[in-house]
């Protein structure tokens, strides 16, 4: 099981402002996207960015369901490029790829040598 965020990038909003796209995981890109938007107050919890919430209105899609999975589940190679083609592919096609597709096509559930992440870029390469 990979990380699903590094939490201790995450502390105060001055950690987030210089480190939000760094934690090395597959929510990278929800850090990067709050780092974009300003990190809203709305999503502030006592002393923490409430990532889940700001994913969760990021995307329109609740935390279980199909969508968000593909772009946020825990269950990805963390890969920060990986993610982006992942969100690359919900823009083009508005919605995720059949789930049957996840693991093969995509790499869900694996860690990834970087050998195979090239394999597996290659592939995704023509969505």
């Amino acid at each position: 099981m990979v990380c699903f965020s590094n939490i201790s990038n995450h502390s105060s909003l001055e950690d987030l402002r210089h480190r939000a796209n760094e934690c090395g995981t597959t929510f990278c890109i929800a850090g990067r996207l709050a780092h974009i938007d300003g990190f809203p107050d709305e999503y502030w919890c006592e002393d923490h960015f409430n990532f889940t919430g700001y994913s969760t209105e990021l995307c329109g899609h609740s935390l279980m369901s199909e969508e968000w999975d593909f772009l946020f589940s825990m269950n990805w190679p963390d890969s920060l490029q990986a993610a982006k083609r992942r969100a690359a592919y919900v823009l083009e096609h508005d919605a995720s790829p059949c789930k049957s597709e996840w693991e093969d096509k995509w790499g869900y559930g694996k860690k990834m040598s970087y050998d195979d992440y090239q394999v597996l870029k290659q592939h995704m390469g023509a969505f």
